[in-house]
């Protein structure tokens, strides 16, 4: 007599039950993955800063200054000046001799030459956590601190007739000397003086207390926490001003947003030329002696501000991370 050996099947509702547990777990574990994959973000984008700053740091050591944040171009005193954003002239610091070796420095960025370099995609000038699309259209999300405007002093509770190029206003890198400072000083010379380089001794609020580089993520897509139409727009394709080589890469702080002059935060208001960050709640920040610290969006406007200028003889005091 044959024996048959019976299996046991799963019943539809067994197997719904399973299917509920196992969608129950992934649900729960997804923000922690989500988490988890931010914080990669977050680390790959401030060693970025901190790759950057090596090569401003190489560049100081060989040349005994930091080099121009900006440059507007057009005659100056010391000769032709030529448009450009301040990543060209670290391309040797930054193991990009061969790009160094094809931008003609002796052009604007947007020469048809040196278009043709600018488009080549830099990593590490690119936020992993920026959402944008064309990430290999040669963007860069760090651009540089020109200048905070009065309007932003107002607000932080300072002096209400600080000059955006004082020593009260000034951020790490100077100004550029073009039309828009001679509107503002009429008595600057045509053709004016060139932009200095940044040298150490004038950073006399100290490197360790000064901004460097800090976070303008997503461009050429426009995002915004100020309601209006503009609100989280994307263009549907790269601008041309977007490449990293673009003299667009400068940050002149006069943003507030997320509440009123006396509660409001000093970054993540839009990404127009200020402080924008697509990590949660805060921003990385490279500062001038080669660290990079992390800043929560919340940090007093006062803190903020004496951080970003460089001579105003603001201190920020030991507690500010």
């Amino acid at each position: 007599m044959s024996k048959f050996n019976h299996r046991r099947a799963f019943t539809l509702i067994e197997l719904l039950v399973v299917i509920a547990i196992i969608a129950i777990l992934i649900g729960l574990l997804l923000p922690a993955i989500q988490k988890v994959r931010e914080a990669s973000f977050r680390v790959k984008c401030s060693n970025n800063m901190k790759q950057l700053g090596l090569a401003m740091h190489n560049h100081m050591t060989e040349k005994g200054h930091f080099g121009t944040g900006v440059d507007d171009g057009g005659p100056q005193k010391d000769g032709p000046h030529f448009k450009r954003s301040y990543v060209p002239q670290f391309l040797p610091y930054m193991e990009q001799n061969a790009l160094a070796s094809q931008y003609n420095y002796k052009a604007d960025w947007n020469t048809a030459a040196n278009l043709l370099v600018g488009k080549r995609p830099l990593e590490i000038l690119i936020c992993p956590s920026s959402p944008r699309e064309h990430k290999d259209t040669g963007g860069c999300d760090y651009p540089v601190p020109i200048a905070y405007n009065s309007t932003a002093a107002f607000n932080s509770g300072l002096t209400t007739n600080v000059m955006e190029l004082s020593k009260q206003g000034r951020g790490f890198w100077q100004h550029p000397f073009d039309a828009w400072y001679r509107s503002h000083f009429p008595g600057t010379p045509n053709p004016p003086p060139p932009t200095p380089p940044t040298r150490v001794e004038q950073v006399t609020d100290g490197l360790s207390a000064t901004m460097v580089l800090v976070e303008d993520v997503g461009r050429p897509y426009s995002w915004s926490r100020i309601p209006g139409p503009t609100n989280g727009t994307r263009p549907a394709a790269a601008q041309p001003d977007d490449f990293w080589s673009s003299d667009t890469h400068a940050i002149y702080f006069q943003a507030w947003c997320n509440g009123s002059a006396a509660n409001g935060s000093t970054v993540n208001c839009h990404n127009d030329n200020e402080v924008w960050s697509f990590h949660s709640k805060g921003a990385n920040y490279l500062f001038a002696d080669g660290s990079v610290h992390w800043m929560r969006e919340t940090l007093n406007k006062s803190i903020f501000l004496a951080l970003y200028t460089r001579e105003a003889g603001d201190r920020p005091g030991a507690d500010w991370e």
